[in-house]
């Protein structure tokens, strides 16, 4: 997946919209974990933040926020930490280079304000000292190497038994059904294993008897043979089984095979495709959503004016406090800066150079987004100071 910008991740995250089409992440693929499908997990501290239901590769199922997720903070349901940590230790930070902050040049020693040095180490979240102060940095560094061998070589040694091969395929695994229609067993492999161990055997053994028998007819050419080539005629030297123009043809030959591959594949299975691209296609209307004008769209635009527009968000903010369940009084009314300004008839950086003034009173509350909101009653006397002129 492509790196995301930190406003997309804020938009995933609130789970707001960005343009006019909703950043969705179900079944997209994150380390470990799939996305299912949109949680309806909240925390009552932050009932705006969007989280997502995720499987596992290990079948563990959990609700993940979506920034986490994005950001490639969080990739597994734990059992990818599991499988980096021995005895709660990460044995590949073990063996790190000092820090640049390091005064000493040597990890673990530390030079005292009295001119003496100490060794230490952490282990386990734990910060381990030898109990000494050493006059000299060459007894602390020998006090600091026989630290890590005591507390980190087991890891280490325990960490070096598991072989490198073994460490990649324990975190690339999944589970995965047998493409052989008449197994369909559902196995653990790895994200290219598409068949069973059985059948994947019964497969190389097929494979090698028609091989063998290919290579008895002649049809076998070896690497490094001579050929001549299906287009210009020269003499090329073979470079893999299924070369069959020289070099210099190459490139024009493989333009036109895509090319005519793809027209007959297209036209031999269009009416499987094409009902399938339709459903993917975008819906787009004529009509406003709001008052059903017919109007011409404008960049996939659904509402024909501003108006419209405003009325369409209006109802969006509506549906989603519904569904935080977020209890306002009906008969109580809020308006913000737009509002504000709609109401009295003047711009908006008009009311903003009241609020800054002080004309405006403080405001009664905030948006999610951040806006400030008034009530109604709070605004009284503004409102009618503003409609007679009284504010200017």
């Amino acid at each position: 997946m492509a790196e995301m910008s930190m406003g997309e991740r804020f938009v995933i995250n609130r789970g707001l919209t960005m343009g006019k089409k909703r950043i969705d992440l179900t079944g997209k693929r994150f380390g470990r974990l799939v996305v299912e499908k949109r949680s309806e997990k909240t925390i009552p501290s932050s009932p705006y933040k969007a989280f997502w239901d995720c499987i596992c590769d290990c079948g563990t199922r959990k609700a993940v926020e979506g920034y986490w997720l994005t950001s490639g903070n969080t990739q597994s349901c734990g059992c990818l930490k599991k499988d980096q940590h021995i005895n709660g230790s990460k044995a590949t930070m073990l063996k790190i280079s000092p820090r640049k902050d390091n005064k000493t040049g040597h990890t673990g020693v530390i030079k005292n304000k009295n001119g003496t040095y100490t060794a230490m180490l952490v282990f386990q979240g734990k910060a381990i000292y030898n109990g000494l102060a050493h006059t000299t940095f060459e007894s602390a560094v020998r006090a600091r190497e026989e630290l890590e061998l005591k507390y980190f070589q087991p890891v280490i040694d325990e960490y070096a038994e598991i072989t490198a091969e073994d460490r990649k395929k324990a975190s690339h695994q999944q589970f995965k059904v047998c493409r052989t229609p008449e197994c369909g067993e559902v196995f653990i492999g790895g994200p290219r294993a598409f068949y069973c161990p059985g059948c994947r055997e019964q497969r190389k053994r097929q494979q090698s008897a028609d091989y063998q028998r290919r290579k008895r007819k002649g049809d076998v050419r070896e690497i490094g043979s001579i050929d001549t080539c299906e287009r210009c005629g020269k003499q090329y030297v073979v470079n893999s089984g299924l070369q069959q123009v020289c070099e210099e043809c190459r490139p024009l030959h493989t333009s036109e095979y895509d090319r005519s591959t793809g027209i007959e594949h297209y036209r031999a299975n269009k009416d499987r495709i094409n009902p399938a691209r339709n459903v993917k296609r975008r819906k787009r209307s004529d009509k406003c959503v709001v008052c059903g004008k017919k109007f011409d769209p404008v960049n996939g635009s659904t509402t024909c004016s501003g108006e419209c527009k405003r009325k369409l968000m209006n109802q969006h903010y509506k549906d989603w406090y519904k569904r935080q369940k977020w209890k306002v009084p009906a008969e109580v009314e809020k308006f913000d800066m737009s509002d504000i300004a709609r109401e009295i008839g003047k711009h908006k950086s008009t009311v903003r150079n009241h609020y800054l003034a002080g004309k405006l009173p403080e405001p009664d509350g905030q948006y999610p987004s951040g806006r400030n909101f008034w009530y109604r009653k709070s605004l009284a006397n503004y409102i009618n100071d503003a409609k007679e002129g009284g504010c200017k």
